[in-house]
């Protein structure tokens, strides 16, 4: 029994396996092969230029957040990205040129690269409305949730919401303070 070991190929290349021929059928793809003789043998070990392409990675509208590697890639590698829409935005896809066709919907992507990519993370701005919530100085507070809001809630400035979102709005009054009722002024005017 025999052992022929492939030595690294030159920068560039890639073994691919071993032949019998010059150009043959591949007959083994381990770089170290054994084999039995029982008659002369040639084996020829075979390579292959390798290939290298470059990828970018693109926040379009920059609505929100995106995960993946720039840089040169060989070819056929797999690629992985993901986005994840901020606050009043929605994820629409990704594409491979700017406001071009969606290739894929899914936050998280994975492709093989085969020639140089740019890939656009594509986000749409949805219609929003500004809510803030408040109570009279220190008599209490307010804990808002749903809707999409963080959770630290909303501050003093407010937040735009999507319309249409559902929030739930529950009074936190102090002891010895009651709930008075909801207004949509500052004033706390008119009827609650």
């Amino acid at each position: 029994e025999f052992t022929l070991i492939a030595n690294e190929p030159e920068f560039g290349y890639k073994f691919i396996g071993w032949s019998e021929y010059k150009g043959g059928s591949i007959i083994s793809t381990d770089k170290t092969y054994k084999f039995g003789i029982d008659k002369n043998v040639t084996l020829y070990a075979n390579v292959s230029q390798q290939k290298f392409y470059t990828f970018k990675l693109i926040n379009n509208f920059d609505g929100g957040v995106v995960g993946g590697k720039d840089g040169t890639y060989e070819e056929g590698e797999v690629i992985y990205v993901n986005a994840s829409a901020k606050l009043g935005y929605q994820f629409k896809g990704w594409s491979k040129t700017e406001n071009g066709e969606i290739i894929s919907n899914s936050n998280y992507y994975s492709f093989k690269i085969y020639e140089d990519t740019t890939l656009y993370a594509n986000f749409i701005k949805l219609d929003t409305r500004h809510i803030s919530v408040s109570c009279s100085t220190g008599r209490g507070s307010v804990i808002v949730t749903g809707g999409g809001i963080p959770p630290t809630g909303i501050n003093s400035e407010g937040l735009d919401i999507p319309t249409g979102s559902e929030i739930t709005l529950v009074a936190m009054p102090k002891e010895g303070c009651s709930v008075a009722g909801w207004y949509d002024n500052a004033e706390f005017k008119g009827e609650p």
